[in-house]
């Protein structure tokens, strides 16, 4: 019995009829079996359990999906530093960053198995011989105790520091966006500027208006739909600069990303997962009350997820005096421009965004117009000297 290799098979026989259908049916097996074949073989369903029970060939003793088993062991590859997936699964019980980051855990959280894949591989107990990369590694699983919640407490060790960086970061920025917009001369001259000729167009005595309206007066264009309201403010101010507050805000555009309700929540979220580690710790400890009795990977866990805990307790609650203080900012700045506070900090960075845009917009082009004026009039005067 001999194969033809793959390459050789192109135009053959065997795929130019591919679409012919010559499965041999069960009533065949067993004839073929009945004349050819030494001893009778067992029955289709038998022959199945048989080869799961004995744990000969690629498939035996399979019990996860095809496709899945196979992106499970195509993710598994990543761990090949260990020579095997207890030592890999003793690593991430013991938090031992050797082999392991903070990508490679979060990774790792994608790969457990279901409650149902856990209670299957359970019921092997020791008996590996034949398994499937997939199947291995939650053999491993199953066998370390709180492995999922150690897993989880890992990725939060690992990815701590940088999560509170980035909510102290955004949190600062959105403190001294909010201090530069209530500080700035220019935006608050500009303003009172348009609620004037708010006034003057709608026939009111309006002591303030919104936001929205103060973009709506500035974009107004005149009788020919073309100059606008910021236009001529810009055209006729002593120093147009005087009408521009985008030097007075340079953290301005990053505020429009940022939402403090956001914030706050990523913050509730990393007060919640350090509870789950509070509890983990427990339930480790609670395993064996002895520290005389624990495991290496229990004491090497318990010896580094405990004072982590501590230090990340300090930490947010630091965290949430900075929250604290910059809503007291932003409160400030909805008070500043009379808005609801349902209004988020989001929604008014964006607003002064498109603002302060139609200004330099306009500023842009006065500077144009006035740069054309000045060529044509250089070009002017050498003609009118020799006249």
């Amino acid at each position: 019995w001999s194969t033809i290799e793959q390459e050789k098979l192109r135009n053959s026989l065997w795929t130019l009829s591919s679409q012919i259908n010559a499965e041999i049916s069960q009533k065949e097996v067993e004839e073929l079996e009945s004349l050819f074949s030494a001893s009778p073989r067992p029955s289709a369903k038998t022959a199945v359990a048989s080869k799961r029970g004995k744990g000969g060939g690629t498939n035996k003793r399979t019990f996860i999906e095809s496709k899945r088993a196979n992106n499970l062991a195509i993710s598994l590859a990543q761990y090949r530093a260990f020579r095997n997936f207890d030592d890999l699964v003793t690593a991430v019980a013991s938090l031992d960053e050797s082999n392991l980051n903070a990508e490679s855990i979060n990774n790792m959280t994608s790969l457990l198995p279901t409650t149902a894949e856990l209670n299957h591989i359970k019921q092997l107990n020791s008996q590996v011989d034949g398994l499937g990369r997939a199947e291995l590694f939650f053999h491993a699983v199953a066998k370390m105790k709180l492995f999922k919640e150690k897993l989880f407490s890992f990725r939060y060790l690992l990815q701590f520091e940088d999560q509170m960086e980035t909510l102290k970061a955004n949190l600062l920025t959105l403190e001294r966006a909010c201090i530069e917009v209530t500080t700035s001369t220019n935006l608050k001259f500009l303003c009172k500027k348009l609620l004037n000729i708010g006034n003057l167009m709608n026939e009111t005595n309006a002591t303030g208006i919104t936001l929205d309206s103060l973009i709506k007066i500035a974009k107004k264009k005149g009788r020919d739909g073309k100059f606008s309201v910021i236009d001529h403010l810009i055209s006729t101010a002593d120093n147009c600069n005087t009408m521009s507050f985008k030097h007075d805000m340079p953290t301005l555009r990053d505020c429009a990303r940022l939402d403090l309700d956001e914030i706050k929540l990523s913050l509730r979220e990393l007060e919640s997962g350090l509870k789950s580690i509070n509890s983990t710790i427990d339930a480790e400890q609670s395993l064996t009350p002895s520290p005389e009795g624990r495991p290496k990977h229990s004491i090497d866990f318990l010896s580094r997820i405990t004072p982590f805990q501590q230090r990340a307790a300090d930490e947010l609650k630091t965290m949430n005096d900075l929250i604290a203080r910059v809503t007291s900012k932003v409160e400030e700045l909805q008070r500043f421009f009379a808005e609801e506070r349902s209004s988020t900090s989001a929604s008014i960075f964006e607003s002064l965004v498109e603002f302060s845009s139609i200004v330099e917009t306009s500023k842009e082009a006065y500077h144009r117009k006035q740069r054309a004026l000045r060529r044509r009039d250089s070009k002017q005067r050498p003609r009118t000297a020799n006249m």
